[in-house]
């Protein structure tokens, strides 16, 4: 195995710090873009080309979930979306997308997102001041994903608990199941969550809707064989677990962003259609899911280094998004940017995030939200500054503000 240059820590120390210069100093100082990192235990791929060729060729790097301690249990059924390989995957993952088109997602931002968020921002908007994360940012997507799945919205605090037990999944996830008191709370979770949610599918199986329920037991047979609601739990499981905690980080920083970046909102208070632009260059600039995992299936290399059957994998995605190779001024935030979509923040290849357009319309609709409801808005000096936290996902918090009432 090569080794690595000896002046690079691991990624463990820059857990819930600014990752940025640690992603720069394995670009400059591994020149071929792929790092082992001993801490993790894993090669880290930093270039952009690089980490879209990771996530596409499963063939050769395999996406490791379903290996993982207490993954079919964790994520709802061995059918699920993340543990799916081969045709299967490619018939659920297609339909996924087709479902999460743009236009769906146009009609849940008018029944659920917006809605949803006007509730949240009644409850503090006349106060003047708020820590917009804990207040805002870290509810509402996981209380939109269980409207979508036909959780009763006015039931406050089962949505509450659903959001707890998914972020019990959630640190799950990053600790790759190895923490067995992780596991074990994941797996309460787990099926705390499908004891809420079976009602609501059988229900739906007797009497559908124009809704995701009923689209996955209406298209679910021509998916997979055998299909029964298991397969619709697992798909119900994994939209929660994927769709609500990334889409509040994704909210976090671009509330940051409009908090410290007063020249951004002038922008975009002016031209709220620049709105969209300014969610994808969030996404490019500080991302959300900042690496996916994936494990050499065979002997291999990636950009000349030797990779061993069995060797994790991780393409970091957050650093492949300021790569100079493919974005110009790639540490400046530029709304003007001409590729603004060639980020990789949702993956690549055939495991690109199904509920990227969700993420993005929900976002849209906050910005929009906020921008027209809470006039004057800045960040509150006299509290805690924003720190950018986290591991695997990462945002910052908290997002203390004041605004004119």
């Amino acid at each position: 195995m090569t080794q690595r240059p000896v002046d690079i820590p691991s990624y463990l120390a820059v857990e819930d710090e600014d990752p940025f210069a640690f992603y720069e100093l394995i670009r400059e100082r591994d020149p071929s873009g792929a790092h082992w990192d001993e801490g993790m235990k894993a090669w880290l791929t930093v270039r952009h080309g690089d980490c879209v060729l990771v996530q596409r060729d499963e063939a050769t790097f395999a996406h490791p979930y379903h290996d993982l301690a207490g993954a079919v249990e964790v994520q709802g059924g061995e059918r699920g979306i993340l543990l799916l390989r081969g045709p299967g995957h490619q018939n659920v993952h297609r339909f996924m997308l087709r479902f999460f088109s743009t236009r769906v997602v146009a009609e849940y931002r008018e029944r659920f997102v917006r809605p949803l968020a006007l509730r949240q921002l009644a409850r503090f908007a006349a106060a003047g001041e708020a820590d917009l994360d804990s207040a805002f940012a870290e509810h509402l997507p996981a209380y939109v994903i269980c409207a979508l799945l036909g959780v009763p919205i006015e039931d406050e605090q089962l949505l509450a608990r659903c959001k707890e037990w998914n972020d019990d999944i959630m640190r799950w996830s990053e600790t790759f199941g190895e923490d067995p008191e992780v596991l074990a709370d994941a797996r309460r979770s787990a099926a705390n969550l499908a004891e809420v949610l079976l009602p609501i599918i059988r229900e739906r199986e007797r009497s559908p809707q124009d809704d995701f329920l009923s689209a996955l037991w209406r298209e679910g047979p021509s998916l997979l064989p055998d299909w029964d609601e298991r397969d619709v739990l697992a798909q119900a499981r994994v939209l929660l677990f994927a769709g609500s905690e990334t889409t509040a980080h994704l909210i976090r920083n671009c509330i940051h962003l409009l908090l410290t970046r007063p020249e951004l909102q002038a922008a975009l208070r002016e031209q709220p259609d620049l709105i969209p632009g300014f969610v994808e260059e969030t996404l490019r600039y500080y991302g959300v899911i900042h690496f996916r995992i994936r494990a050499a299936a065979v002997d291999t290399e990636l950009s000349g280094c030797p990779v061993s059957a069995g060797d994790r994998v991780h393409a970091v995605l957050s650093a492949a998004n300021r790569d100079p190779e493919v974005f110009d001024d790639p540490h400046e935030f530029r709304l003007d940017r001409p590729n603004l979509k060639d980020h990789i923040a949702f993956g690549a290849g055939p495991r690109l995030c199904v509920g990227a357009n969700l993420a993005r319309g929900e976002t849209v609709e906050v910005v929009t939200q906020l921008l027209e409801r809470l006039p004057g808005l800045r960040l509150d000096e006299r509290r805690d500054a924003p720190r950018f936290r986290g591991h695997m996902p990462r945002s910052y918090t908290p997002l203390h503000a004041r605004w004119e009432v």
